[in-house]
């Protein structure tokens, strides 16, 4: 190789050297003016990016603020609406929307458990939510007119108070009730309201039934008088073959639940036989629509239809 080959090859290698030193330095300062753009761009953004946060932060507390304020005027319309439903409806017209609500209830699903597909019983949860909201429907038409229905009955009927009575009805499902085979008491007889002696409930024995107050006259704090059987056993006189026979013959009294004025052992009637006849008396002549009725200074009992007390017609 000549020289003018070797200092081609020399200037060659030379000229390769300076252009990457050239674009090394190109580089760094490209890097450096980056950084810089980079630095100044941060210092920059840095105000207008807390200005942002804190324009989003106003603004989604003024969203906060609305949608409280929106849940207020709810509340407040809600209440307003509440206020208006408040004492709409008389006495008849909850019966009926209550009817009504039954009605539905066993149109659309029924009252009892239903039948499944697949042959088994309703669940017990789904039945008891169903009754739940039925129950919670009537308890609320109920005490939006409850001040209604109070002012639009007497507030005293023969001197008993019977707003302090007027309570909600109470909803139970129908089921078949097993009968105890004992009469009514006579109060309520006397009133023809049912008696509660005449079913049994699971939590009273037969037994035990014949000895409690009904739950009408506990409700009320009246005694309850019942028919009790008494057994009075007459001899025959038959043939020789049926002298030893007797003769028993069912009859009842009118007596305390309790059996209180039951004779005690001794001659002598008990202690409260003649408190029973008063009662038996005074609730027999309410059943013929007798009442008390002030007549000059004193109370007599008035018959519905009769022109003078009994006591008077008498005297004339």
């Amino acid at each position: 190789m000549t020289d003018e080959h070797k200092s081609a090859h020399l200037f060659l290698a030379i000229s390769h050297a300076a252009l990457q030193r050239q674009q090394k330095a190109i580089q760094k300062r490209e890097e450096q003016q980056d950084l810089g753009r980079e630095w100044e761009e941060e210092l920059m953004l840095k105000p207008q990016k807390a200005q942002k946060e804190e324009e989003e932060a106003e603004a989604k507390m003024k969203e906060l603020k609305a949608e409280a304020l929106k849940e207020e005027l709810k509340i407040r319309r809600e209440e307003c609406d509440k206020r208006a439903r408040r004492d709409r409806l008389s006495r008849a017209e909850v019966d009926e929307e209550v009817l009504g609500m039954v009605e539905e209830v066993h149109r659309a699903a029924g009252l009892g458990k239903r039948r499944m597909e697949d042959g088994t019983e309703e669940p017990y949860e789904q039945w008891r939510g169903r009754m739940a909201n039925l129950r919670r429907q009537i308890y609320q038409a109920w005490n939006e007119n409850q001040g209604r229905i109070n002012m639009g009955l007497p507030r005293y009927v023969e001197g008993y108070p019977v707003r302090e009575w007027i309570k909600p009805p109470k909803f139970l499902p129908w089921r078949m009730q097993e009968m105890s085979g004992l009469t009514a008491c006579l109060q309520c007889q006397v009133k023809g309201l049912a008696c509660s002696r005449s079913v049994l409930s699971g939590r009273v024995s037969d037994r035990d039934l014949k000895s409690k107050w009904c739950k009408r006259c506990e409700a009320e704090g009246e005694r309850c008088i019942v028919e009790w059987e008494v057994n009075d056993i007459e001899e025959t006189e038959r043939s020789e073959k049926e002298c030893d026979m007797k003769k028993t013959k069912k009859e009842y009294m009118w007596d305390w639940v309790d059996r209180s004025s039951k004779p005690e052992p001794g001659p002598g009637p008990g202690p409260d036989t003649e408190s029973v006849a008063e009662a038996v008396e005074m609730w027999e002549r309410r059943r013929r629509g007798a009442k008390l009725e002030l007549v000059g200074d004193r109370l007599q009992w008035v018959e519905m239809g009769d022109f003078a007390p009994r006591k008077l017609r008498e005297e004339y």
